[in-house]
């Protein structure tokens, strides 16, 4: 790493997301120094790489929601997994959770499987998206104020 990339490196470790707003300093006057941190750089894949991942139909991909939510407060894990095709798919749902979870589909405001350990398979309609909420096994879900609750944490809006 170049003297300067480091000292611009140590200036911002203290930021809580990655830096990526433009063309470097030096090409226009007033750019801040962070700017260095180029969005026409291949950094941007490592983002990628830790949203994305691949499930058994080659057309389904699982998308981490919270991967890049920075600023978020407490979270259950939670993906994105959309269905292209014109009929619908059943996928290999994996997690890395170690204990039995329920899949919680935050647009149908619904538990469709319960007690998962591992892995499940899920239908996911033609055409349509799953956003799964993953719920330690048996929560009690609670419905106040136009949110869906899991021991005080946010897991849907209405």
């Amino acid at each position: 790493m170049p003297f300067y990339a480091y000292i611009v490196a140590k200036k911002h470790e203290n930021l809580k997301a990655p830096i990526a707003i433009g063309d470097g300093p030096n090409w226009i006057a007033g750019n801040p120094d962070v700017s260095q941190f180029s969005v026409y750089g291949s950094g941007h894949v490592g983002i990628a790489g830790a949203i994305i991942a691949k499930t058994d139909v080659p057309e389904i991909l699982k998308l981490d929601c919270l991967a890049t939510d920075f600023y978020r407060g407490q979270a259950y894990p939670t993906f994105l997994l959309y269905n292209p095709n014109e009929e619908e798919k059943t996928v290999t749902y994996e997690t890395k959770n170690t204990e039995k979870i329920d899949l919680y589909d935050a647009i149908t405001h619904e538990v469709i499987i319960k007690n998962v350990y591992k892995s499940s398979k899920m239908i996911i309609p033609r055409e349509s998206s799953r956003l799964i909420v993953e719920l330690p096994a048996g929560s009690k879900i609670v419905f106040k104020n136009g949110k869906y609750y899991v021991n005080e944490t946010v897991i849907s809006y209405l």
